[in-house]
């Protein structure tokens, strides 16, 4: 698509940023705004097929569930007569994790640490929506610079396979037997069955990430995909130790084996589980971008040297940041003091609703689903039925009665 071309009669195409196998991403300007976007359009030749249009819905439904820092913002869904469905994108300056490992080769772990991080957060954010991404690979991490020594900041791309609340789920990307993804970082029940896959599917990919972006290796040595899935069926992954040129600690070697684990049951159950799995392994030099972002409170000192900071950048101790979300063996709010509010999750915002246990098993506490609120309407409207035909019995019995008094 050639510069200056007006897309859904107000976008003017700057340039193009990207390009993949069902959509291109360009650089834009709104012409009414002058505001800077990223547009997403389906490629020409694919904006017919019914799998890439449900894609991009699928897209624009889950970037409006996800409310996070860590998540690329879609702003808006527009529609263009030509090109069909139009996403429109904060515009991000940089480049993805995949582009910068190709660029520079493995990272070390004091700066993929805080990527990594960034990576546990947004996940957490997406899962507490319900939304379980199914594709995460280092495409799919974007990096904007900050002033140096800073570390980028992180948000994740491309929710366009990802698996959405069955109330909002219109239409199935998945049939049995089908795989979404990318077999490289897809754990094994995701292989024929992605359809099935919970939150520990997106640890698993994540696991792969690090190893990947430790090593320049992938956990599983393959030539092809089909041996790929079948090394995934029937064999451990390798050590990151194993894979690694200089040594690692056994707590860092540990922490990527159990996210590469095969059962799901022996991985971390939950990405806030692995962000403070991850923090513990936090290595000297290392630096939290929950320490970087302006907070309302008042500066104060904190570990990192602001001598080397730019002028414009606000450091917080990390006590006084927000503390994480709570984790899933805690009280659920109806059992705390309900005369102190409940404190902000890993991104700030306002929690999300208590987390209760019960057999072992944790589940959130969402609110009820339309078809609960339904059914419990429908009892209501049973019972206020059986009330009313009671009363309306009771009243011909008093007529019948009188009735039969009067002949008397």
């Amino acid at each position: 698509m050639e510069p200056e071309t007006l897309i859904a009669n107000r976008f003017r195409i700057d340039r193009r940023i990207g390009k993949g196998g069902m959509g291109e991403v360009f650089a834009a300007t709104n012409v009414q705004t002058g505001e800077a976007v990223a547009l997403k359009l389906l490629r020409a030749e694919v904006k017919a097929r019914r799998v890439a249009m449900e894609r991009f819905r699928r897209e624009a439904r889950a970037g409006g569930f996800i409310k996070s820092a860590y998540v690329t913002e879609i702003l808006e869904v527009d529609q263009d007569p030509e090109r069909g469905i139009v996403l429109v994108f904060e515009l991000l300056e940089g480049e993805s994790l995949i582009e910068r490992l190709k660029r520079t080769g493995p990272i070390s772990f004091t700066e993929l640490w805080s990527i990594v991080e960034c990576v546990w957060i947004g996940l957490h954010d997406a899962h507490t929506a319900g939304i379980i991404h199914r594709d995460l690979k280092p495409s799919n991490v974007f990096l904007t610079p900050r002033a140096a020594p800073l570390p980028p900041t992180v948000k994740l791309l491309d929710f366009g396979i990802s698996k959405l609340p069955r109330e909002v789920m219109v239409e199935t990307l998945t049939r049995v037997g089908q795989s979404l993804g990318t077999f490289s970082f897809m754990p094994p029940e995701q292989i024929g069955k992605a359809k099935e896959v919970d939150e520990r599917a997106d640890i698993y990919s994540a696991a792969t990430l690090i190893f990947q972006s430790m090593s320049g290796q992938l956990p599983y040595k393959a030539r092809s995909a089909v041996q790929m899935m079948d090394l995934k069926s029937r064999q451990e992954p390798r050590r990151l130790s194993d894979a690694m040129d200089s040594p690692i600690s056994q707590a860092l070697d540990d922490f990527v084996a159990k996210g590469l684990a095969r059962d799901p049951n022996d991985r971390f159950q939950t990405a806030y589980e692995a962000l403070e799995r991850w923090r513990e392994l936090r290595p000297d030099g290392a630096v939290s971008d929950l320490e970087l972002r302006p907070r309302p409170s008042a500066p104060a000192e904190s570990m990192i040297d602001s001598d080397s900071l730019p002028a414009e950048t606000q450091v917080y101790k990390a006590s006084e940041l927000p503390p994480p979300a709570q984790p899933r063996d805690v009280p659920s709010q109806s059992e705390s003091d309900a005369s102190h509010p409940p404190a902000p999750d890993v991104a700030g915002r306002t929690p999300t609703p208590p987390l209760t246990t019960t057999d072992n098993l944790t589940t959130r506490a969402l609110p009820r689903s339309p078809k609960r609120r339904s059914s419990i309407t429908t009892a209501l409207i049973y019972l206020l039925t059986a009330v009313a035909l009671m009363a309306m019995g009771f009243g011909v019995v008093s007529l019948l009665l009188r009735w039969l008094g009067n002949r008397g």
